[in-house]
């Protein structure tokens, strides 16, 4: 068994072959942002770069639908700065685009058109997602046995809930994505719990879930939809939200000896769910009675490894991030709501996410 020391030795010689291996690797060509508009308006797709682990080249581009422009490191155009270091998700709200920078420990606030700051929050851990309810913001992490809630207009800390059962069997679990309605937010916790927080009294309760809860969404009818994954096989549980009940489980490629789902979100008209598995693109057909076998995958020519995943809310088109190899640019590809090919473009490095903007 390791002692203290030993285990303090371990980790600082991985940290000097991780900066070894950076060392070497050389990082693609950055834009500047220099030829970026001032103002963007009407449709708007904004790409979010997480860039690479401790490069601090976190970055994010703009897609205009309509007239198939990239804009690339908008931030850095506008704000004359780096954004920082891995950004991981982003909500709007208020006209302002909520950016969470992972191992850079902060939440920066842009303007929703001009992309300039207009304020930021730092000292968190190791935050993941958002979620607002009730003039709150709902701040998760990977690092952190609470959810910090801050204000959404200063971003001041207002409170946290505990979370429970951070360390199981010796191992640390965390927060991940989360959905609100009214004055419910529903988490996601990676220990095999679905967390409920009432945000009106900072109070929770607890879900039986599976290990392995990272993703989540809702519907139109509110049901809940939790994405589990964990040691090589994937589920999908649905739940109602008022009773909190689970309705189904469904086994993602039970066939497979190693299945990892990693991303999940709702068609537009809400009876598929896309699905990230092993990198690849898959649909399932929803019903209240979904079978396992209904699963199918969406080829897509040319994609490398698909690495982030949503849905534009106004169109229906289906948008994949490939990170490529995860150190040059990546690129992202657009499918229309029948799935078929519409367009492709180049993006910052390592494509996480899409927030779609429109006035």
């Amino acid at each position: 068994m390791l002692n203290k020391i030993s285990v303090r030795i371990l980790g600082m010689l991985f940290t000097s072959i991780l900066f070894s291996l950076n060392s070497c690797i050389k990082e693609p060509p950055k834009s500047s942002g220099k030829d970026n508009p001032n103002e963007f308006n009407g449709t708007r797709v904004v790409v979010l770069c997480e860039g690479n682990y401790l490069w601090n080249n976190a970055s994010m581009d703009v897609y205009l639908p309509d007239s198939q422009k990239v804009y690339n490191n908008v931030f850095e155009g506008a704000n004359q700065t780096d954004l920082g270091d891995v950004l991981q998700s982003a909500l709007v709200l208020n006209g302002k685009l909520n950016l969470v920078v992972n191992n850079s420990g902060k939440i920066v606030q842009v303007d929703s058109r001009t992309f300039k700051l207009t304020q930021s929050s730092a000292g968190f851990t190791s935050p993941r997602y958002l979620a607002s309810a009730m003039g709150q913001l709902f701040v998760s992490d990977i690092k952190s046995p609470f959810i910090v809630i801050v204000d959404s207009q200063s971003l001041q800390k207002v409170g946290s809930i505990q979370i429970p059962d951070q360390i199981v069997n010796g191992e640390s679990y965390w927060s991940e994505q989360m959905v609100a309605s009214d004055s419910l937010v529903y988490v996601a916790l990676e220990s095999g719990k679905l967390m409920v927080i009432h945000a009106q009294k900072h109070t929770r309760e607890l879900i039986s879930a599976e290990p392995g809860s990272t993703q989540i969404c809702m519907d139109s009818q509110k049901r809940i939809w939790l994405l589990c994954s964990h040691n090589g096989q994937s589920a999908l549980l649905q739940y109602h939200s008022q009773s909190k009940k689970l309705e189904q489980r469904i086994p993602i490629l039970p066939h497979l000896s190693n299945v990892s789902a990693t991303k999940m979100v709702l068609s537009k008209s809400e009876n598929k769910l896309y699905l990230l598995v092993n990198g690849k693109l898959y649909a399932l057909p929803v019903s209240s009675n979904i079978q396992a076998q209904s699963i199918y995958n969406i080829g897509v020519d040319g994609l490398k490894n698909a690495y982030g995943l949503n849905v534009n809310p106004f169109s229906g088109d289906i948008y994949i991030a490939d990170a490529v190899d995860y150190v040059s640019n990546g690129k992202a590809w657009v499918l229309d709501s029948d799935e078929k090919m519409k367009q492709q473009f180049n993006t910052g490095v390592i494509p996480t996410d899409f927030v779609f903007l429109r006035e």
